[in-house]
């Protein structure tokens, strides 16, 4: 039995004081299926319960927009503002509990990057670099976003913590904060996108203060009820080759804002996770370690699940998050407990959008 070769991964572990089956965990992926109204549909409840049945641990949603003004980023994207959309995610919630799994919220605000919204916002006004996706309903160059004024940046925290309150009300077992892959938060971390000369702009501290904020913000939306944490990372959907050029202090300096701030968890995203960073001998999960005593999540290029099985037990990890490798099979982890070969991951799988129809349409096709 492959799980006996892998005892890591399929050991039992835990988020706070959430307990969890195994250290495999279903990695947030847009999936542009929610209709134009953001609602979360019962294609995408028996989507995400498929994933339980599948032998995940714990699935982190799609990005899930927090406020209906400025922070969606694709059509078609689930919101979690209304109370239709709070009543249509405990569809879903319900769903996973059924089966017996564990799904975590990610709040996402696009910031620039938003594909939706004709005027975007970001912490400062200028050109990014990159295209819209195409598979996200998206194309040509992003729009100009407009700077946020610090009482624009107080209503975004203060949206955030309605949402996390929301996401507990919709049955989720825990808020990931969307903090990676370029969108809002990571606008203000980098110095090539924030280029602020006010308390949330210059130094590294005041790069991360936004960050600080927000995890400060959603803590007391989920008022204790659920473990909350910050997906983070150095690649950027408009740039995927981008590295954060302050290197070893740029990460300390994160995640020590987090731990600070009394993250749950810190899911960091590679790729791939179990490489060397910065020339440092560290994987970028062992530099989280190093500033973090919660609970890490390491996401990128970790679909061998020796390599996976390794990383957890090196100690630079608590649990491997998968993208490719569970959008491509969700039964990847009963495969390979049981030594069978998963369904190879193809980019056709999501192509010419990356919704749930055509993802499955393409499973079908390769069985």
């Amino acid at each position: 039995m492959s799980s006996e070769m892998h005892p890591h991964l399929f050991a039992p572990g835990n988020i706070g004081k959430l307990k969890i089956k195994n250290r495999l965990v279903v990695a947030p992926m847009t999936r542009v299926s929610a209709g134009p109204k953001g609602i979360a549909s019962d294609q995408m409840a028996a989507y995400y319960s498929d994933y339980v049945k599948g032998g995940f641990g714990l699935i982190i949603s799609e990005g899930t927009y927090p406020d209906d003004k400025q922070s969606q980023g694709y059509h078609n994207q689930p919101g979690i503002v209304s109370d239709e959309q709070v009543a249509a995610w405990s569809k879903v919630t319900d769903a996973v509990h059924a089966q017996g799994g564990l799904i975590f919220s990610q709040l996402m605000h696009a910031g620039a990057l938003s594909q939706f919204i004709e005027k975007p916002v970001g912490p400062t006004k200028l050109q990014y670099t990159g295209e819209m996706a195409r598979n996200y309903i998206g194309e040509g160059a992003y729009n100009i976003p407009r700077e946020l004024s610090l009482d624009d940046i107080e209503e975004i925290t203060n949206d955030f913590a309605a949402s996390a309150a929301r996401a507990v009300e919709a049955g989720f077992d825990g808020v990931e904060i969307h903090g990676a892959n370029g969108y809002l938060l990571d606008q203000f971390t980098a110095p090539e996108t924030n280029l602020r000369t006010d308390q949330y702009g210059g130094s590294l501290e005041n790069r991360m203060r936004f960050h600080a904020e927000i995890m400060a913000a959603v803590k007391q939306g989920a008022d204790g009820k659920v473990p909350v944490g910050m997906r983070t990372s150095q690649i950027k959907v408009n740039d995927r080759t981008y590295k954060w050029s302050e290197g070893v202090d740029h990460a300390r300096a994160l995640f020590s804002t987090l731990a600070a701030a009394g993250a749950d968890f810190i899911h960091v995203n590679g790729p791939p996770g179990n490489a060397e960073v910065f020339d440092s001998g560290k994987t970028m999960s062992r530099l989280c370690r190093d500033c973090f005593e919660g609970q890490i999540i390491t996401c990128g290029m970790m679909s061998d699940p020796t390599i996976a099985d390794d990383l957890v037990a090196s100690g630079d990890t608590d649990f491997i998050a998968n993208a490719r490798a569970s959008l491509a099979d969700q039964s990847w982890p009963k495969k390979i407990a049981s030594g069978e070969t998963p369904i190879p991951f193809d980019m056709g799988m999501t192509t010419p959008l990356a919704t749930i129809d055509n993802t499955k349409a393409w499973r079908e096709a390769q069985s």
